[in-house]
């Protein structure tokens, strides 16, 4: 199931709604995102590569 994971500015009232609108507008209909998480930060490697297994992690 496609996720989304963001990262909120101090002070944004952007929505899980939101961010599904957009990349419904901009995905392919087989990768609209259904699920969107909010997290902290994304983990990063020193290159600047996405953990994106600390990220499943995070999803519970």
């Amino acid at each position: 199931m496609p996720r989304a994971f963001a990262v909120k500015r101090p002070g944004s009232e952007l929505g899980e709604d939101d961010v599904m609108a957009y990349a419904a507008g901009v995905a392919a209909p087989y990768g609209k995102v259904r699920q969107v998480r909010f997290v902290e930060a994304v983990p990063r490697s020193a290159l600047g590569g996405i953990f994106r297994r600390e990220l499943r992690g995070a999803d519970g």
